[in-house]
């Protein structure tokens, strides 16, 4: 089943964001979090280290990549039920600021793949020190301009391409 929601999702360029989970275990245990074109979020702390709690899925020594990115996802301020607010750790509050960057992303670049915007994540997230369990930290100002920079050099790519003779009269 999870194979074909991945699949159709891709097909149709919807980003699935997964929140990575809070039990400080292997991500990719769970099989919904093992697609390649779906993105898992882990979560770190404001030290900018992977929170005590959040599951990991990189294992460099077994060549391994099962986390996509991290966000911060300790003390973060949310809303609750009855109108109320509080502040809560969990891997759930670091999926939407990924979701969001995620978003911004598809506003400068409607035309993005979930290849592209992985991509992108990974390559201009800042490394966590001294854990490679977790993705790279978000930079979403860098992940955005890289977005826009990957539409610039498609569109000049287009305007390279050879056009269609224009038609002078109209065809009825």
């Amino acid at each position: 089943v999870w194979a074909f929601v991945f699949d159709m999702a891709n097909r149709r360029n919807v980003t699935i964001v997964w929140a990575a989970g809070n039990n400080n275990v292997f991500a990719g245990l769970d099989p919904s979090k093992r697609c390649s074109t779906t993105i898992r979020v882990t979560a770190v702390d404001e030290r900018l280290k992977k929170a005590d709690f959040s599951n990991y899925g990189n294992l460099p020594e077994y060549n391994v990549s099962m986390a996509t990115i991290a966000a911060p996802g300790v003390n973060i301020f949310g809303a609750k039920p009855y109108n109320t607010f509080d502040i809560g750790p969990g891997t759930s509050f670091a999926a939407p600021i990924v979701a969001g960057a995620v978003a911004l992303m598809k506003s400068v670049n409607p035309d993005i793949t979930n290849t592209q915007i992985i991509d992108i994540l990974q390559r201009t997230g800042k490394p966590i020190n001294g854990d490679s369990r977790i993705g790279n930290l978000i930079q979403i100002r860098d992940a955005v301009d890289a977005a826009k920079q990957l539409r610039s050099q498609s569109d000049a790519n287009r305007s390279n391409l050879p056009q269609p003779p224009q038609d002078a009269g109209t065809r009825r």
